[in-house]
């Protein structure tokens, strides 16, 4: 329930941010700190060059193309994951559960998610990993567990995951 009363109070806060209105605290945003179990404030500014990207309508927002101010750079398509698969010391890594369906029939590293941080060394000699599962959410947070590790190796997520995948393909 507290996790709700304090979301609900930063949502609000948000709102408020956003819609400008009228405080007392307009430039400061109010969060709850859980590991200090304190609330905060952040000093906000509002930058008037960034008022030209918004869309100033409801249509504007539903037909607006946010591919590339969402874009992570550590994400690519499966056409840019068989061209990388090429190169020397590179691997592909499902992060698939091993009951999970489609099997595919190559020879790719399949370490579940939870297990990654148990198994990280069978990838020392990899210079590149790429990374998939279903639906590419795992693959991301796999990601982000691997950089932690080898922060200076080639590691993505492939986008979409196997869901995005040509089977015939392959």
């Amino acid at each position: 329930m507290l996790a709700g009363v304090i979301g609900t109070i930063q949502a609000a806060e948000t709102i408020k941010y956003l819609a400008k209105l009228p405080s007392s605290n307009l430039h400061h945003f109010f969060y709850y700190h859980f590991l200090q179990n304190q609330w905060m404030s952040m000093e906000m500014c509002w930058h008037p060059q960034k008022n030209e990207q918004m869309p100033i309508s409801i249509e504007e927002l539903m037909n607006k193309d946010y591919t590339f101010s969402c874009w992570n750079e550590y994400e690519i398509d499966w056409q840019e994951a068989f061209s990388m698969i090429q190169e020397p010391r590179a691997i592909f890594l499902d992060v698939r559960e091993t009951y999970e369906e489609p099997k595919l029939q190559q020879d790719f590293y399949q370490v579940p998610i939870n297990l990654l941080n148990e198994k990280y060394s069978i990838f020392k000699q990899s210079d590149c990993i790429i990374i998939f599962c279903q639906t590419g959410k795992r693959s991301k947070k796999a990601v982000e567990i691997l950089k932690n590790i080898y922060p200076y190796k080639k590691i993505f997520s492939v986008l979409g995951g196997i869901n995005h995948l040509n089977l015939h393909k392959i």
